[in-house]
């Protein structure tokens, strides 16, 4: 039996760490366009700003591979799937015959389509060749402001890298606050003070209509009429599942690829798992592309062991994001609306809790400062958890620690 996996990230690990925990006799082949071993994509501004080197992003050896038993192909890229003849086929034309196959490509950067981004000095930050690229640029090129596109989490630890680095940064965000699907108007408005104390300008309920320049970036123009002077601009409007395999079969798809309970696509044998797939979230009732590091591993894990035939089902995802960001530690759960919200303790004491109720159901938490208890309500979303005849914020309170 051999097992095809595409991609190297989260959920493509994690499979086929499933697949042979399962079986130690299975040929399993690993092929990914990135040529370097399995990293933490979340740590790439780290790497940015030069407060970690290129190894420290690494979470497995070189040897990973070799230890599992496991053919990869780094460098390589996956083009297209023939899946009635059970094979993929490469950007070189080399065929890879399969018996099973598991899908874990990923997603790419949202790229607005305006005028001047492809000027050198535009960039996107989602893999290690990216930060190389930036790097070479800042070398060669005097940078005194950067123009970061978008308010959400790669914006903003980017500009957090940028002024780490001492180059000035301005914010455009289309929305009216910052992390606008992750954070509540409150602890957006505190996320904000501290980006500003950081030094970083931020532009709201703004868009970038073009870039300008020579061949070098110059600057942007916005949706208002105004314009942003800057020599790098970083493109941070989030990220779509890569489904550039897709076309030419009958894999189904929405705004990713669609998955059962088991995480297979609608074509038996062909498992899909990680920001690639579209699967069930237990929050909002209805597939959605989450697209979370918690998800890719639990996802490519079932995944794994499907694989091998255990038939396991897969509760579904809960949208959480954890970070630091400009000094602030801030924990997300669930859903942040609902028909019934209970907060303890301040932004100021930096022990800010919030707890959101859906039809007295616990549907989502927000923790700001002391993130101690957010591992037990995340439990407590996951397991859907809600003691009867018991008023709401009562026994959902004597979870956290005083």
């Amino acid at each position: 039996m051999k097992v095809l996996i595409i991609g190297n990230g989260a959920a493509a690990i994690s499979g086929a760490r499933a697949l042979r925990q399962l079986n130690k006799d299975w040929e399993i082949e690993l092929v990914a366009d990135e040529v370097h071993p399995f990293y933490s994509r979340v740590m790439l501004p780290e790497y940015l700003a030069g407060r970690v080197s290129q190894e420290d992003l690494y979470l497995v050896d070189w040897d990973f591979y070799q230890k599992l038993n496991i053919k990869v192909t780094l460098g390589t890229r996956i083009e297209a799937l023939e899946p009635t003849l059970a094979r993929a086929v490469t950007a070189s034309g080399e065929k890879i015959d399969y018996d099973l196959l598991l899908i874990a490509a990923g997603a790419r950067p949202v790229l607005p389509e305006v005028e001047g981004a492809n000027l050198q000095g535009v960039f996107t930050l989602r893999t290690i060749a990216d930060v190389e690229a930036m790097g070479r640029y800042l070398e060669s090129t005097h940078v005194e402001r950067a123009i970061i596109v978008g308010g959400g989490l790669v914006s903003l630890r980017s500009a957090e890298a940028f002024r780490k680095l001492g180059i000035s940064v301005t914010i455009v965000v289309s929305s009216g606050r910052l992390m606008s699907q992750t954070l509540d108007e409150a602890s957006a408005q505190a996320l904000l003070r501290a980006v500003r104390e950081a030094g970083c300008e931020v532009l709201f309920n703004e868009d970038v209509t073009a870039f300008h320049g020579d061949v070098h970036l110059r600057g942007a123009e916005l949706a208002s009429g105004g314009r942003v002077v800057g020599q790098l601009a970083l493109i941070g409007k989030g990220v779509r599942p890569r489904l550039s395999l897709v076309p030419g079969t009958s894999i189904a798809v929405d705004r990713g690829i669609l998955v059962d309970e088991y995480l297979q696509t609608s074509i038996p044998g062909i498992y899909a798992a990680g920001d690639v797939v579209q699967a069930y979230d237990l929050i909002r009732k209805g597939k959605v592309c989450n697209g979370i590091w918690p998800s890719a591993v639990r996802q490519g894990r079932i995944a794994g062991w499907n694989m091998a035939g255990l038939g396991v089902r897969d509760d579904g995802d809960i949208p959480m994001n954890a970070v630091h960001l400009f000094g602030c530690s801030i924990c997300s759960l669930g859903a942040l609306t609902g028909d019934e919200t209970h907060v303890r303790g301040s932004f100021q004491e930096d022990n800010y809790r919030k707890l959101v109720f859906s039809r007295s159901q616990l549907v989502g938490a927000l923790f700001w400062g002391n993130l101690r208890d957010a591992g037990r309500y995340y439990w407590l979303l996951r397991t859907g958890r809600n003691p009867n005849g018991r008023t709401p914020p009562v026994w959902a309170w004597e979870k956290l620690r005083s």
